[in-house]
């Protein structure tokens, strides 16, 4: 306590000792250094909220909020009730929390339905739970897809009865709150409709209706072999194989000119009918034989010669049957018949090929390069059109079609984006690595004003105990030897006082002598260099640091001089 108020003291003292405009300095820097003080704690004080859950419906929210209000957590409430904010600190925390809870449950219940006693429950009811915890779980998986942001899954199944009615089938209804003003890729719808089917028993993919919260039905309820299907089925291919060699255009070229430098656009025209062709292919040279068959027949016949008068009357028999009337000459005829057959072995090819549908029958691409980020030499055009057929494939007798022009790029609508992006991105990390070292960066400022205040003020004298020209006036050096004699202050010199006045030299002093003396004084302390001539407390502290013996021989001097003039 003694110690705070010699302290207390010293600086009053000191306080009175400063001139009007050290005292204006002084207080306009302390009050400046608290009111920043002051501004730092209140800010740092301040809580900094972030996101718990958004886009909550009413319900759900009032559950969260119910529960923080339990657990004494502060919030706010934003986005029409449907966001709520906590301090940063404690949303990871109140996240599991509330997960351990089941809220907020999202997209309805799941099999959580299940676990419930359903003893005494009819199997009316028993179906229907089981239908809610089937859509809350396909609900839940949907909502995980790219691009949405919740869906709600109906589902209609159709009793079971003793005889089946073929015009009864289960169906499906999928509404999608999308993110944003997009909407799902074809692909996605088609997921979506596979998803659905194949977790309800009986339900037919066709009957799976998809529709997002713009009005858009996304889902196209086609028959496999009907016309519609199939004309999509051909459009969606076409649009595939497109993408597909515009991909390789742009991939191919963007190694030279840079990425996002390169917009490459291909038109095919593919073929949709399937043929099917059959060959059988002989070779008939030099066949050999494989087969030789020679047969020959001999036959011998008798052939009886007319003869007798002629007319009816002759060869008309008139007796009994062993009458033989005009009988002639009866000869023999022989017959010879000669076959021969030979068999070849020939060379048989049979071939059958089928041609599907998606053959190219005509393929265009044009391909525009950038020049905004640098000049495309024309030497280099025709390098960069070969490299484009080549990135298509083999399809040489299509070179004629594919166009590479260098142009000019609108990068306007690009350009503010990204700069708006970057520009956000920027502030925000910033601003999260920033705000830590502002708290630090004001108080150092604040100190580093007030030193410099202080280091700026003009020196004045301030008594220590013993001045410099009482020493040299009694004769005691700084290190406790006597004075040579003429070594004697003068007024407006080292250490003098008004008192001293009468220690003026005499006419015949050499006051160069004098003046040697007083910077032998101040050397004699320790600088080893020139100093100012009056001795301030920067002076003292410096001589303390570099030669405390010297100092405390110098203080031992001052406390007997003190008491022997008392």
């Amino acid at each position: 306590m003694q110690a705070i108020k010699e302290l207390f003291k010293q600086l009053v003292g000191i306080w009175k000792e400063l001139g009007l405009n050290q005292k204006i300095t002084v207080s306009a820097t302390t009050l400046a250094v608290i009111a920043g003080v002051i501004t730092v704690l209140i800010w740092s004080g301040r809580t900094e909220y972030s996101l718990l859950y958004g886009n909550l419906d009413p319900v759900e929210a009032g559950k969260v909020t119910q529960s923080l209000d339990e657990n004494n957590i502060e919030y706010k409430i934003s986005g029409g009730g449907g966001s709520i904010y906590v301090p940063r600190g404690e949303v990871h925390q109140m996240r599991m929390k509330l997960a351990t809870q089941g809220i907020p449950k999202g997209e309805g219940m799941g099999y959580e339905l299940l676990d419930k006693n359903t003893l005494g429950m009819s199997d009316f009811m028993q179906h229907a739970n089981y239908n809610r915890a089937v859509q809350g779980e396909l609900a839940r998986t949907i909502s995980k897809f790219s691009g949405i942001e919740s869906a709600r899954v109906m589902i209609v199944s159709p009793e079971n009865r003793l005889l089946i009615d073929p015009g009864r089938h289960a169906t499906a209804s999928v509404f999608l709150t999308m993110r944003g003003t997009g909407r799902p890729k074809v692909e996605t719808v088609s997921a979506i409709q596979m998803l659905v089917a194949n977790s309800v028993e009986g339900l037919n993919v066709n009957h799976v209706s998809v529709v997002d919260n713009s009005g858009n039905v996304l889902s196209l309820h086609d028959e496999e072999d009907s016309l519609v299907a199939v004309t999509s089925g051909r459009l969606r291919a076409r649009k595939e194989l497109e993408n597909y060699l515009g991909e390789k255009v742009e991939s191919m070229l963007e190694k030279i000119v840079g990425k996002g430098n390169v917009v490459a656009r291909v038109s095919a025209q593919i073929a949709t009918d399937s043929t099917t062709i059959v060959s059988e292919t002989y070779e008939t040279n030099n066949p050999a034989q494989r087969q030789v068959e020679n047969s020959t027949e001999t036959s011998k016949e008798p052939v009886t010669s007319p003869g007798g008068p002629a007319g009816v009357t002759p060869n008309i028999a008139t007796g009994g049957a062993n009458t033989q009337i005009g009988v002639g000459a009866t000869n023999e005829v022989a017959f010879t018949k000669t076959d021969s057959t030979i068999e070849y072995a020939l060379s048989k090819t049979m071939s059958n090929r089928v041609v599907l549908p998606g053959n190219i029958l005509d393929l265009n691409a044009a391909v525009f390069v950038n020049t905004n980020q640098a000049p495309v030499a024309s030497e280099l055009m025709p390098e960069l059109r070969r490299a484009a057929v080549l990135a298509l494939g083999p399809y040489d007798k299509y070179s004629n079609n594919v166009q590479v022009a260098a142009v000019s790029f609108d990068n306007t609508a690009r350009n503010e984006m990204m700069l708006a992006v970057g520009s956000s991105t920027f502030w925000d990390r910033f601003w999260d690595v920033g705000k830590s070292f502002i708290y630090v960066a004001l108080a150092a400022a604040g100190l580093f004003v007030m030193m410099r205040t202080f280091k700026r003020t003009s020196e004045e004298f301030i008594p220590t105990g013993m001045t410099v020209g009482e020493m040299m006036a009694s004769g005691i050096s700084p290190e406790g030897m006597p004075l040579r004699a003429g070594a004697v202050p003068v007024e407006g010199q080292v250490g003098t006082t008004p008192d001293d006045a009468s220690t003026v030299p005499s006419d015949g002093e050499d006051v160069e002598m004098i003046t040697e003396e007083k910077k032998k004084l101040v050397m004699d302390f320790g600088l080893g260099e020139e100093q100012p001539e009056r001795v301030t407390v920067e002076v003292l502290k410096d001589l303390i640091a570099e030669k405390p013996d010297k100092m405390s021989q110098a203080a031992r001097s001052w406390l007997l001089s003190g008491s022997e003039s008392d």
